[in-house]
């Protein structure tokens, strides 16, 4: 199956990585319970960690312009290992996908719609992504600057309006932790979400950039996302200080503390539709991304017979993944960080080796360069 003849431009495609990164404000309440008040710290470590990934990453599309990760594998490993290496990485899509999906349900029922069962938030939010990715890349990114922006304008605007609730001391004491728990929360960082960004090895062919500016976009994608984070970490730190420890999404509670006047409260729903958009954005990405590998290894001439049947498949994963808030927040800071240094660093990595070994690459000339 041949990629889409769509071509993101440079905008859209740093703001769609930024618009990836920006969703996983949630994973903040991760970073509280393990590094408190020297969380700020972490998306940085996190970020500077995460760059020999995306090297890898870029050396992957200079070698191979025009083809997407399914393609490189079967180009270096051949048809059947390739296939099988394929088929981790359609696992690792589809867990991210549903991983990410009962994110957002659990968030809207959590802060919206507490009476609502959650296998119905599955199937509305699964079946609106079902539209958009059966219409393609074109329909999956096209909004992915708007919402980016106003995602920036709206954190932006809260730390202005909190800044009288803001004190110093609350990053007091610095450095208290011992410094495994600075390099394991930094390897959560790098591998969650910085190091989701894998995926767009599967969009690559769909950038309309030269290949050697890619890697450039890439990582100011990532600077751009990491650096919303780190505001967010910095603001809630500075309004809410020790007592972040006590709220399951320590940015709402802030939201709620603003009053623009004596009758305008309620701000806090700005920060709900803002994630709720950036959530559904990073889902139906992923979603693009598992059909399309699923339909490249079933040599499909489209991935669009597929899109409901992995839809559904999404779904009914996303209830056997949808536990506890407790043990969810356990494989976010000790199990997941483990498996998905795999897929994000170590098999990128040893292809690119392996390519090296057998002087395997690909000459064709793509229309962006």
């Amino acid at each position: 199956m041949k990629p889409e003849s769509f071509r993101m431009t440079p905008a859209q495609y740093l703001f769609t990585i930024a618009c990836f990164i920006q969703s996983s404000a949630l994973l903040t309440s991760f970073l509280v319970s393990v590094t408190a008040q020297d969380s700020w710290l972490i998306p940085i470590t996190g970020y500077l960690a995460c760059v020999p990934f995306v090297l890898v990453y870029a050396a992957l599309m200079k070698r191979f312009p025009g083809k997407n990760l399914i393609q490189i594998n079967e180009i270096v490993f051949g048809r059947v290992f390739g296939l099988i290496i394929s088929g981790m990485y359609l696992w690792f899509f589809l867990t991210l996908t549903s991983l990410n999906l009962t994110d957002l349900s659990n968030f809207v029922r959590s802060s919206m719609l507490p009476q609502t069962p959650g296998i119905v938030m599955f199937v509305i939010f699964m079946l609106l992504c079902a539209w958009g990715v059966r219409y393609g890349l074109s329909c999956v990114v096209r909004y992915n600057v708007a919402f980016s922006v106003t995602a920036i304008l709206i954190t932006a605007a809260s730390i202005l309006f909190t800044a009288s609730h803001m004190h110093l001391t609350n990053f007091l004491p610095l450095f208290q932790k011992p410094v495994l728990t600075y390099v394991n929360a930094t390897h959560v960082m790098a591998t969650i979400p910085l190091g989701e960004t894998v995926v767009f090895l599967m969009l690559s062919p769909n950038v309309q950039l030269p290949v050697k500016k890619m890697g450039k976009y890439f990582l100011g994608g990532l600077a751009l996302g990491g650096g919303m984070m780190l505001a967010t970490v910095l603001r809630d730190t500075a309004v809410l200080g020790k007592a972040m420890n006590l709220f399951s999404i320590p940015s709402l509670e802030v939201y709620r503390m603003v009053h623009l006047t004596e009758s305008m409260g309620r701000v806090e729903i700005l920060f709900s539709i803002a994630l709720i958009i950036l959530l559904f954005s990073k889902v139906m990405l992923l979603y693009y991304a598992a059909t399309l590998a699923f339909g490249q290894m079933l040599s499909m001439s489209s991935h669009r017979p597929i899109v409901l049947a992995v839809g559904a498949l999404i779904t009914v994963y996303a209830q056997v993944v949808n536990r506890s808030s407790l043990t969810h927040l356990a494989l976010g800071t000790e199990s997941a960080p483990v498996f998905w240094t795999l897929f994000e660093l170590l098999l990128p990595l040893a292809t690119l080796i392996v390519a090296a070994l057998r002087h395997v690459r690909c000459q064709e000339e793509v229309s962006q360069q």
